[in-house]
């Protein structure tokens, strides 16, 4: 309903709209998650005003709105990955595992899914993949910044 709210109109309306810390609480508190996705004045503070993702009237568009959440889940992957690197340092090495594959998975996904929103077919490609196994082919970023792949 947040999404719905922010896009409506936005390919022709001249002014977008745009949520407060209000709107963002309560639409959160609406999706029904267990536990609760709780966020207090001071997380839009720090996640959404100190990064720049909200008008000088403290209020968010869509790409605010968008850019916001691609930090709290780079955030959350951070924090899993602390955590993965935490259990296996205390022996607990199937959970670590565990953790640290979901996580890069995750992250691989918001990767690829912010590519092809910035107009590219993939992350990796076949060909790209190939040219990093050939010694001298391979910039260390084959693949990650044509276009086309």
């Amino acid at each position: 309903a947040l999404w719905d709210k922010l896009t409506h109109g936005r390919d022709f309306e001249e002014t977008p709209v745009r949520i407060g810390y209000q709107n963002l609480f309560e639409g959160l508190k609406n999706l029904r998650v267990d536990p609760p996705a709780l966020f207090t004045e001071e997380d839009w503070d720090e996640m959404v005003r100190s990064k720049g993702h909200c008008h000088r009237d403290g209020t968010m568009d869509a790409d605010g709105f968008s850019a916001m959440l691609r930090e709290a889940l780079y955030q959350h992957h951070l924090s899993n990955l602390n955590h993965a690197a935490d259990a296996v340092a205390h022996g607990d090495t199937d959970n670590g595992v565990e953790t640290l594959c979901s996580t890069v998975k995750a992250m691989y996904m918001h990767l690829r899914a912010d590519r092809l929103l910035a107009g590219h077919k993939a992350v990796f490609t076949r060909g790209s993949s190939a040219k990093m196994l050939v010694p001298g082919k391979s910039d260390g970023n084959a693949g990650l910044d044509s276009p086309e792949s």
